[in-house]
């Protein structure tokens, strides 16, 4: 069941508005609570070191609602927020309500993990956003491949995501499967009311 909302309704994520966003939905309607554990990340980051973002290559894997995305672009960075094409409309409208406050760049591209990297984005990511993609087995690899198209060497790689037990292994497997080129660096974890841990991870290639 699908909880439907003006879209002159707003809810606001890190000073960034939501147009496109629904608590009960589909994957690409729904901010979960890794998301906003890694809104909260980028904000106490640009706190600490005031334009770490600023003219940065940006992008974000499986952004759902773009709200990290959109984050990301408030404070400076030059953000290509990606996901399943079915989810651009919403993304786009989210880009939309936000233009007054980005001050760097923001945009939205299909970009299915199952298929090539486009030539022009390949290790093109200085930064690159993952929030809570572990959720399916036949997509790990096909993540993995992904990452290793996007980033250089000097990239950083920020993964959150929300321990489940019932995907403990997937977890597991994805690890083993990025573990061969880089290496990773538990930044914080969030206990949630529900119980679960969200983990904020960076990611680095291996030198």
């Amino acid at each position: 069941m699908v909880e439907k909302k003006d879209k002159e309704v707003s809810i606001v994520v890190g000073g960034v508005k939501l147009v496109s966003s629904v608590s009960i939905g589909d994957m690409g309607s729904i901010v979960f609570p890794a998301a906003r554990c890694m809104v909260d990340l980028l904000v106490n980051e640009e706190e600490n070191n005031p334009g770490w973002l600023k003219d940065k290559r940006v992008i974000e894997l499986g952004c759902g609602t773009g709200v990290v995305g959109l984050v990301a672009a408030k404070l400076g960075g030059k953000v290509l927020m990606t996901d399943l094409g079915i989810y651009l409309g919403p993304i786009r409208e989210n880009i939309e309500a936000n233009e007054d406050a980005i001050s760097g760049e923001a945009s939205a591209d299909a970009l299915d993990w199952a298929g090539e990297v486009q030539d022009n984005l390949k290790r093109s990511a200085d930064i690159l956003i993952i929030s809570d993609c572990i959720y399916y087995e036949m997509s790990l690899e096909p993540l993995v491949k992904v990452i290793k198209s996007l980033v250089h060497e000097k990239s950083r790689i920020i993964l959150g995501y929300e321990k489940r037990q019932e995907k403990l292994h997937l977890y597991e497997e994805f690890f083993q499967l990025i573990d061969e080129g880089f290496q990773t660096d538990l930044r914080s974890e969030v206990l949630l009311e529900n119980g679960n841990c969200v983990y904020l991870i960076n990611i680095s290639c291996k030198r």
